[in-house]
């Protein structure tokens, strides 16, 4: 009878327990704490990694609507000098677009000069909108007043943002709000920013789902900004941080606890990543990770109940079961099995699970003169490819959109585009049509590469073409195989027609603003298309904000005619 590798590593298990089963059992029974103490320090180290990541993706477009938000010259204008009725329209239309994009629709704009405090919602624009009225500050700012010191001490502050966890009485919230000073000339006079609701935060990790496990947030200071207990909650704590009478360090048990969670919160500060320690909270012996949230100068911090991880009793389940059916072979098949197929499979399932988590930087040891060492090398090419490609996307996105930012005009915008987009896709020709919503037709307002004649269309009306059609479905358009008499991709050196042409609608809320057209010799590939509907988004607010501050330039022509 032939027996295989299963049949022969079963016969080999079943001879191991017999002789080794009780002696191994007793041993791993005798280290269960340490580890049990590793998989907790495993699980609490990637649970608030994973939360502070949700967390930044959270804040991290309202932080920059906030910094555009205080960019703005017709704000500045309007903060310089509320009283000024010029200034005030075109502020309010402003405001009313910018409000759309923020995550909870809300903004504020408070003024040094006046000392007013304005809050902006969507039923506050529409109020002002159907009584052609102007905006009327919520409240008037003093220096006496202690709810208002934040407002002071933000404008006397070095940095050009800050976050703090407030209640307004008067308002009757309670949010996390992103507070950016406005400047002119070099001088702070205003705070702008917005509030994200607190609850999100609470929801999302500090009333997490998991048993055993509380969650907070805490500032520098150690005051606390997020806890399931509102009532622990420190407000206005980037203000009242020396006085704050909610404390992470007021719920440990003694001064070498607050050593140890201070020390910890300093390593993750200077050294990101994430870092746990031992707790006493309750009477009851926790152990809890940490994690630093760098643009809101927080903490992440997740206490996890040891038992809430692998009881006592089921650890002891798997341990006899290990026991039973792994450990007693490991004395006859270590040198064979564990050595050349066990490790290096579970390092390769080890990896493929880090990659899929987002970590591309993991490298298996490519040392394996054998079919293992060839998937193992094939696994190491393939990492670094996604990396390289990752990095490459996320750079060029945040690049791009920085250049694009900068555009004043349609025009101006079109050649940035153009001369960014085009190396990475390999355009060979391209154009970029904004839409005339009062004429109903596409107006070229740039290109690339194109050989524009005396009879060369500028305007395209809706359905005309395949611009005027992509226009008309808001949808991508592929042509693949364009005839020989289509316009050439041509140099110096010679011309040819190229062999596909996309048109992309550029869309805001269902509304649309453009279509881009662009032209190459070969197919685009699926990394180029994500990379171009990052950019269409980017792109479409910029047109909005284009188009507001071409009306806004224009209504103040006429009136000061």
């Amino acid at each position: 009878m032939r027996f295989g590798l299963r049949e022969k590593m079963m016969l080999f298990l079943a001879g191991g327990v017999l002789l080794i089963g009780g002696a191994t059992l007793v041993m791993v029974y005798s280290v269960q704490e340490r580890i049990q103490l590793e998989l907790i320090r495993y699980s609490v180290e990637r649970y608030v990694l994973l939360h502070r990541e949700k967390t930044l993706g959270g804040i991290q477009g309202d932080l920059i609507l906030a910094r555009k938000m205080a960019d703005s010259d017709v704000l500045r204008r309007w903060v310089l000098d509320p009283a000024n009725a010029e200034a005030a329209g075109p502020a309010v239309r402003e405001l009313s677009s910018l409000i759309d994009f923020f995550s909870t629709h809300v903004a504020f704009v408070a003024s040094r000069p006046a000392g007013h405090y304005y809050f902006v919602d969507a039923k506050t624009m529409g109020a002002v909108g159907k009584a052609g009225s102007t905006l009327q500050p919520v409240k008037q700012l003093n220096t006496t007043d202690r709810e208002h010191e934040w407002f002071y001490q933000t404008l006397a502050r070095p940095e050009p943002y800050h976050f703090n966890v407030a209640h307004d009485e008067q308002l009757n919230m309670t949010k996390l709000w992103i507070n950016v000073v406005m400047k002119a000339n070099n001088e702070a006079i205003g705070v702008v920013g917005t509030g994200i609701d607190i609850t999100q935060f609470i929801e999302s990790f500090v009333k997490g789902s998991e048993q055993g496990v509380t969650g907070l947030f805490v500032n520098e200071f150690g005051a606390i900004q997020g806890h399931a207990d509102p009532s622990l909650i420190a407000l206005n704590a980037p203000i009242q941080s020396e006085r704050a009478s909610s404390t992470i360090w007021k719920l440990l048990a003694n001064d070498q606890e607050r050593s140890e969670l201070k020390s910890a919160m300093e390593r993750v500060r200077l050294g990101g990543g994430s870092d746990w320690v031992g707790l006493t909270l309750q009477g009851t012996p926790r152990v809890a990770g940490v994690a630093y949230l760098a643009p809101l100068k927080w903490y992440t911090i997740a206490v996890f109940d040891r038992s809430s991880v692998l009881g006592t009793g089921y650890f002891l389940v798997v341990l006899i079961a290990m026991v039973a059916a792994m450990l007693a072979s490991v004395l006859a098949v270590f040198e064979v099995a564990n050595r050349l197929v066990v490790i290096p499979l579970r390092l390769l399932a080890d990896g493929t699970r880090r990659v899929t988590e987002g970590d591309f930087s993991v490298r298996l040891p490519d040392h394996h003169a054998d079919e293992i060492g060839e998937v193992m090398n094939a696994f190491n090419r393939m990492a670094c490819q996604i990396a390289e490609s990752r990095r490459l996307l996320q750079t060029n996105v945040a690049t791009i959109t920085a250049a694009l930012q900068r555009a004043g005009s349609h025009e101006q915008l079109a050649r940035i585009f153009f001369s960014n987009v085009a190396p990475l896709l390999d355009l060979g020709l391209g154009g970029f049509h904004r839409l005339d919503s009062a004429r109903g037709v596409l107006v070229a307002c740039g290109g690339y590469a194109r050989a524009m004649g005396p009879d060369e269309v500028t305007e395209t009306p809706l359905g005309s073409g395949l611009v005027g059609q992509c226009a008309i479905e808001q949808r991508s358009i592929v042509v693949d195989d364009l005839p020989a008499d289509y316009p050439a991709i041509g140099s110096m050196l010679g011309s040819a027609p190229p062999e596909v042409l996309l048109l992309v609608p550029i869309m805001h809320a269902g509304t649309l603003l453009g279509v881009i057209e662009l032209a190459s010799f070969r197919r685009f590939r699926e990394e180029e298309l994500t990379l171009l509907d990052g950019l269409l988004t980017v792109v479409a607010m910029c047109m909005e904000i284009i188009e507001r501050n071409e009306r806004g330039k224009s209504q103040s022509l006429e009136s000061s005619r």
